[in-house]
């Protein structure tokens, strides 16, 4: 079988150790083993011994609001965490859910609010949300009075749903029932690419069902002559176009190895930690790329608000719209009778000035 090589220091000196797989997936299985065994043992420790733990459970903070994920919590629905809202006016509690059926999640959710509401009765609003590898985040939000109601047995819980089902206050999502290869959802990586003027990172999928869309960083280091970074454009577009996207597992869309319809790409100087902003008083960013193979884009103003967007410098070559930082790169001489830069042969004022 394959080996997996390991290098690690010990007393100053670089060592080196060769397991098999089978033999490293054994020394992981027994490493989890003991885990599970000392969390077991911890957990029977403190449950036998709960009175040397004095933790008043209605006092809203860390503790007592992990101590209530934990009660909470059964190994279908788990509690991953309670905080609130930044006005303090509403508590989020934030579940992870194995079964997707709508009526059942609705059901968790009024069921988990009421036990929440006992616990902190003093927030405005309570929203429960839902998240599953096969659904989008749903949630509910309850109002402290109908939770109270419930309690006190003004109204029924049925009520209570039905009154939520009719308001803007629930949002929940089918779950999606494609077949996929979840295996290679979960570890598929998109690549990167790396040449001696440019790299291209942290692509993203953006895809519709209907159309292949990627997002994408690119730096160009210090290539400041406008025709050497719309070569380094034109590459990035031609490589990018052919990268592979994987489906997604909340919900469908267009996938696999073929030809990306649309491609956005933030256009950098250098990788860095920061610098990242798409603001023109940032240096670092030099422009946007909104390709579209149709020459149709589907990301109105670059997906930014309109007050940025407009501070760019916008030009248009074929079927690639340029939001420029500055106007340093952009052609400003040519006339609406010339012809057009971009090669159709067509006048400017019936092309790209469109």
């Amino acid at each position: 079988g394959k080996r997996i090589e390991f290098n690690y220091t010990k007393g100053g000196k670089v060592l080196s150790k060769e397991l098999l797989d089978y033999e490293f997936d054994k020394l992981i299985d027994n490493v989890f083993d003991t885990a599970s065994g000392l969390l077991l043992a911890l957990c029977q420790f403190i449950n036998n011994n709960i009175n040397l733990i004095n933790i008043d459970k209605y006092e809203n903070n860390y503790v007592s609001s992990n101590l209530l994920c934990m009660e909470l919590s059964i190994p279908s629905i788990i509690c991953k965490c309670i905080n609130e809202s930044i006005d303090s006016s509403q508590l989020n509690v934030h579940i992870h859910i194995k079964n997707t059926d709508r009526d059942f999640i609705l059901q968790s959710s009024l069921l988990i609010a009421v036990q929440v509401f006992k616990r902190y009765p003093n927030y405005e609003r309570y929203m429960i949300s839902f998240d599953n590898e096969r659904m989008l985040t749903s949630w509910a939000r309850y109002k402290r009075s109908d939770l109270d109601d419930i309690l006190t047995q003004k109204v029924n819980i049925e009520d209570v749903a039905d009154k939520l089902i009719k308001s803007n206050e629930i949002m929940i999502w089918n779950s999606s029932e494609e077949d996929l290869d979840l295996e290679e959802i979960k570890y598929y990586r998109y690549p990167t690419y790396k040449c001696e003027t440019f790299f291209i990172k942290d692509i993203k999928d953006a895809s519709l069902e209907d159309r292949k869309r990627l997002k994408a960083h690119l730096f160009i280091g210090d290539a400041d002559k406008r025709e050497d970074i719309l070569n380094i454009i034109y590459q990035s577009i031609e490589w990018l176009k052919e990268v592979k996207n994987i489906a997604s597992p909340k919900f469908k869309i267009k996938h696999g190895d073929m030809e990306a319809e649309s491609l956005y790409i933030n256009v950098y100087r250098h990788d860095s930690r920061k610098n990242k902003e798409l603001f023109n008083n940032n240096e670092n960013f030099v422009c946007f790329i909104d390709y579209n193979k149709n020459n149709k884009t589907t990301l109105d103003n670059g997906g930014l608000p309109v007050k940025i967007w407009n501070k760019y410098y916008h030009e248009k070559i074929k079927n690639i719209r340029i939001a420029w930082r500055t106007n340093d790169y952009l052609l400003t001489n040519i006339g609406r009778n010339d012809t057009c830069p971009c090669g159709s042969g067509k006048k400017y004022k019936k092309c790209c000035l469109l």
